[in-house]
Parts: C-alpha cells; sequence; structure tokens
C-alpha cells in the first residue's frame, strides 16, 4: 500500500541518515493525502488543522473519474485497509474497466 511504502522511506531513512526524514511537516502532509484518499479516519471534519485542506479542489485527485473507481482498479480498499492483487498489471493486459480511459495507440 502507499504508505507501507513511506513507512518503509522513513525507516530506512532513520537508519542510513543522520537526520530523521519524519517530522511535524510530514504529518501535515500524511493527513492532507490521507483525507484525498478517502480513509475514514481522515474525513475533512476531522482533520486539525483545517489548513492542511487550503485548496483542496485545486490539487485533489482530478475529474475523469471518481476515486471509487480508480481505487476498485487498482485493488485498494481505505475502508478494510486491503490491497488485492491486480491480474491486469502482473499479465500486462489493459484493464477493462480503464477501457473507456485509453489513449488510442496506447
Amino acid at each position: 500500500m502507499v504508505f507501507s511504502v513511506i513507512e518503509t522511506h522513513f525507516s530506512l531513512s532513520c537508519r542510513f541518515f543522520k537526520k530523521p526524514i519524519h517530522n511535524d511537516l510530514v504529518e501535515i502532509v500524511i493527513k492532507r493525502v490521507k483525507t484525498m484518499f478517502g480513509y475514514p479516519e481522515s474525513h475533512p471534519d476531522l482533520i486539525h488543522p483545517q489548513s492542511v485542506l487550503y485548496r483542496q479542489s485545486d490539487w485533489a485527485m482530478g475529474k475523469r473519474r471518481p476515486l471509487s473507481k480508480y481505487m476498485e482498479l487498482v485493488g485498494l480498499n481505505f475502508d478494510t485497509k486491503r490491497a488485492t492483487t491486480n491480474k491486469w498489471c502482473h499479465q500486462a493486459l489493459w484493464p477493462e474497466t480503464a477501457a473507456k480511459y485509453r489513449i488510442s495507440g496506447h
């Protein structure tokens, strides 16, 4: 999952570099990203300070498809905190659910 990779990076940074990368700024960024991805515990009403969400509509996930469809496509479920293997990805096939977003020739 996204945050497993981030947490691994933090652990490696603390081990191999003198200054840890995990600080107050990282905490703020993680709050914003988790809100954008729809983590239940990061509902916008629960985020403090609210300034973390400044211009969220300008710097969000986009409007081509709903976030729920993207999460289904990539196999992530932040409600259950589970990731599923995407056979289409491992077999180098174009996923059927994304066909309408495909750019011709690719």
